[in-house]
């Protein structure tokens, strides 16, 4: 059984708005495909619990979390960097918006969402995010590549709120 990295990487990383050290890593291979829609299908299983409406997805935002996760796991490192300015460029616009990273060890679509949509909901500045009223669209971004010398599946998901 292949083991999750850590919860760790997940509880430090969440952004919302209301109202980088590179290294050698190969080039990472980004296909967010049935791991994006995995994602988006727990988000909003977990959305209905909530009494919330479901997140459709943006293909523009879907484009930009999946460039940065790309460049995420090319360069080795996790970090959210200045994510408002790109998530307000893919959005087309500037609020509200909201950003959550995660990496894990890569497993199954359903298993890697699964995970980290729970773990999300289980960090305090994750779950803001996840349960935002306001935000209405996503874009989920997947990508493979080393992170802290372990091969490591990164995503970035990002939201907004309705056009």
């Amino acid at each position: 059984m292949r083991r999750r990295i850590s919860t760790f990487a997940l509880a430090s990383l969440a952004s919302l708005v209301i109202g980088a050290a590179a290294s050698d890593a190969a080039p990472a291979k980004v296909a967010p495909g049935a791991y994006g829609t995995a994602v988006l299908r727990a988000l909003n299983h977990m959305r209905a619990r909530y009494g919330l409406p479901a997140y459709a997805v943006d293909q523009r935002m879907n484009r930009g979390a999946t460039a940065y996760s790309g460049m995420l796991a090319h360069n080795g490192f996790f970090a959210h960097g200045a994510w408002q300015p790109r998530v307000a460029r893919a959005a087309h616009q500037s609020r509200p918006l909201g950003e959550v990273l995660g990496w894990l060890a890569p497993g199954s679509p359903r298993g890697e969402a699964d995970w980290l949509v729970n773990a999300w909901l289980h960090s305090p500045e994750h779950r803001r995010v996840l349960l935002g009223g306001s935000l209405r669209r996503v874009g989920i971004g997947r990508a493979v590549g080393d992170e802290g010398g372990r091969w490591a599946a990164v995503y970035t998901v990002d939201f907004a709120g309705a056009r």
